[in-house]
């Protein structure tokens, strides 16, 4: 980032050098340091692809798409939990890696398989109209949602292996930094789809805009899977057990992670923050585009533009932060940023979205930080066990949580659409439905941050307290140097 963050970029290059120069042959089970580099330059670049993908099949566009097929709130909240819904199947999936240890190819099929559904979903809405003999208008909404379901199920298998691939190419010592920047170039890549995918459906708000748009989506997502064919698969430090009776069953090993107290400590605070997420995760798009009348373009704005902004310019820093502090400190002041960001959706105004867009920048900033805690602790926790089931053990507790609670805020908006009939206010602010799933978000996160969130454990990390004396001001300092950097850039050219 900035010249701020000079004694972590010195610290961080240094441990990145000695990593990848110890990554030379050995005994024929490690890669070349030039095939380990560009193998990461490839997953960096699909990522790009994939953060595209995701923000076009989940965002404004996404929810025009649903609504134009008749969605209500309950069917909207189902169609946000497919996705982590569908995480359960991430069981089977570590199963499976246990016993064939093929991670690349379990990747591919089921990614491809999944990914080609979002080529197909748009489509139907169309054979309706060109075979209406064949499919009805009655049918398009359940079979959208059976794609998606699908769709979600394939995406569950490529989780641990992703994730077993990754720790075994990428170097431990340039793990943060290869997920910071991973998440930078998907995040740029995703501000661009997103405006000019907002701007191309506000201009033209029809249903087969939607659908091509949504078939880019498709494309997007098949490049994310396809670069990886590129992608060199070291010998797994786990491997495949030759004989299948020494491997512990499938619900031991999961036992056997739950029997961790720092193990159990972590996915209580998975469990309320992707809970938070999910109540608001759907309706937050209905409640900008329908409640405020926002346009698509600064509904993405505000969503998705003002996070990825958050993340991108800081992410690199919270990369080395975790490398010099630890991943205590980081969560635990990320997760108080965190709780105040349902506050802004309560006070915001149509006239004030300007604020709100303040906020969902500031919400990016610390899930930056929260989300390399999270790919770090998800590998370090319980060393002993294999890391494709604390993979999936972490994504079935945030799956089933996120999706539960998806499930119940569709409920509760649809059970509370006479609350917009009472002309409620609350200090002078008009009160609707998705104000309550606001209200529960708040609370859930405060619950988190307070007294969740301190019982975790890291001996070796900072004290909270001395990493935030350095941290915010390094932090203030390198995003203002960062923003005015256009400006000074101007000036110059003058």
């Amino acid at each position: 980032m900035s010249a701020q963050f000079s004694p972590l970029r010195h610290r961080a290059d240094r441990d990145e050098t000695a990593e990848l120069e110890g990554e030379r042959l050995l005994e024929g089970e490690r890669l070349p340091v030039e095939t380990v580099r560009l193998s990461m330059t490839r997953v960096i670049a699909a990522w790009g692809f994939g953060a595209a993908f995701f923000n076009l099949a989940s965002g404004a566009i996404y929810t025009a798409f649903a609504r134009k097929l008749g969605a209500d709130e309950r069917v909207m909240g189902l169609l946000f939990a497919a996705l982590p819904l569908m995480s359960i199947f991430q069981v089977i999936s570590a199963w499976l890696l246990g016993r064939t240890g093929k991670r690349k190819h379990q990747m591919m099929i089921a990614g491809l398989v999944g990914r080609s559904l979002w080529m197909v979903m748009p489509l139907l809405p169309l054979f309706a109209v060109w075979f209406p003999d064949r499919i009805t208008q009655r049918e398009i909404l359940p079979a959208v949602i059976g794609c998606v379901l699908i769709s979600s199920i394939c995406q569950a298998f490529t989780g641990p292996a992703f994730f077993s691939w990754m720790a075994d190419l990428v170097p431990a010592r340039v793990r943060p930094n290869f997920f910071a920047q991973r998440m930078r170039v998907g995040t740029l890549a995703a501000i661009v789809t997103a405006l000019a995918g907002g701007f191309i459906a506000d201009k033209y708000p029809t249903m087969g805009v939607y659908c091509a748009l949504l078939m880019v989506a498709g494309f997007c997502g098949i490049m994310d899977i396809a670069l990886f064919f590129g992608v060199k698969e070291p010998p797994s430090s786990e491997g495949p057990q030759a004989d299948n009776s020494a491997l512990p069953p499938l619900r031991a090993g999961l036992q056997n992670a739950l029997r961790e107290p720092d193990v159990r400590r972590f996915l209580a605070f998975v469990a309320l923050l992707t809970a938070s997420y999910g109540l608001t995760g759907a309706f937050a798009w209905l409640f900008a585009l329908e409640y405020l009348g926002l346009s698509k373009t600064t509904t993405s704005l505000i969503l998705n533009i003002a996070p990825l902004l958050g993340i991108a310019l800081t992410s690199r820093f919270w990369g080395r932060a975790i490398q010099r502090y630890g991943n205590r400190p980081v969560i635990r002041f990320c997760s108080v940023g965190l709780a105040l960001v349902p506050l802004g959706f309560i006070t915001a105004q149509s006239n004030s979205w300007f604020w709100l867009f303040v906020i969902t920048f500031l919400s990016g900033v610390v899930a930056a930080g929260i989300e390399l805690t999270n790919v770090n602790l998800m590998t370090r926790l319980a060393p002993h066990i294999p890391r494709s089931t604390m993979t999936a053990v972490f994504s079935i507790v945030a799956g089933i949580s996120m999706a539960g609670a998806s499930l119940l805020g569709g409920q509760l908006a649809h059970s509370l659409t006479w609350v917009n009939e009472m002309d409620f206010e609350l200090f002078g602010l008009p009160i609707v439905n998705y104000h309550i799933l606001f209200g529960l978000s708040l609370l859930i996160r405060l619950v988190n941050a307070t007294f969740v969130v301190p019982r975790l454990q890291e001996p070796s990390a900072t004290s909270t307290l001395e990493a935030v004396k350095e941290l915010v001001p390094e932090m203030i300092e390198g995003l203002a140097s960062r923003l005015s950097r256009p400006i000074h850039m101007r000036a110059h050219e003058d």
